[in-house]
């Protein structure tokens, strides 16, 4: 990982990674922690020829040096579709698919996992988008087929909508408002969950 001066070129190394990373995507910046999360994609082949992907998480906390980068991983949880990190509640969330899972700090130990398809429905569609509320108490997922809300604490659903092809949901900066995004119309609903 390097940092990047924009305005000189200059090409700062902050670590070498010793893997063969495929790629690497941006998650989320942690304002509690003044950490990024980025999340990194390998493809292995094993002894067999059988091809797999794993994922690690990548910590990058502010002041950007060599000491501020830190890979996390699970030997349960090493595939997923996207991750959050919820610095009131101290905990990842997890989407792996329709399993919605809620770890430690850690990133060690797994407090409860939840499958959307036996809570909701078989056709949720495919995943595109995750967010949490601000105050920590809420998170809205969205699918091809369906927006769905969960309690953060239980992680059970409290509000599913069929909205064809949503790709976006958000909560407002206050949670005042809900922002559902389609590939065709955006939506802002006022938020009566609080």
């Amino acid at each position: 990982m390097a940092l990047i001066n924009m305005e000189n070129g200059d090409i700062t190394v902050l670590t070498q990674l010793n893997d063969s990373i495929n790629y690497a995507y941006y998650n989320q910046f942690i304002e509690a922690e003044r950490a990024y999360l980025f999340t990194l994609v390998y493809e292995i082949t094993d002894k067999y020829n059988d091809e797999y992907i794993v994922r690690k998480i990548v910590k990058v906390k502010e002041p950007l040096n060599n000491e501020a980068i830190e890979v996390i991983e699970n030997s349960e949880i090493w595939d997923w579709n996207f991750i959050l990190f919820n610095s009131i509640h101290n905990s990842f969330i997890v989407v792996e698919r329709y399993d919605i899972i809620m770890l430690d700090a850690q990133f060690n130990e797994i407090i409860k996992r939840v499958k959307l398809s036996d809570k909701v429905s078989p056709e949720l569609g495919v995943f595109h988008y995750i967010h949490l509320s601000n105050d920590g108490q809420f998170i809205i997922l969205t699918y091809s087929k369906r927006v769905i809300i969960l309690r953060y604490e239980d992680l059970e659903p409290i509000v599913v909508e069929e909205i064809q092809y949503a790709c976006f949901g958000e909560f407002s900066s206050d949670d005042r408002f809900i922002l559902i995004g389609t590939w065709n119309n955006g939506y802002i609903l006022e938020n009566t969950l609080c």
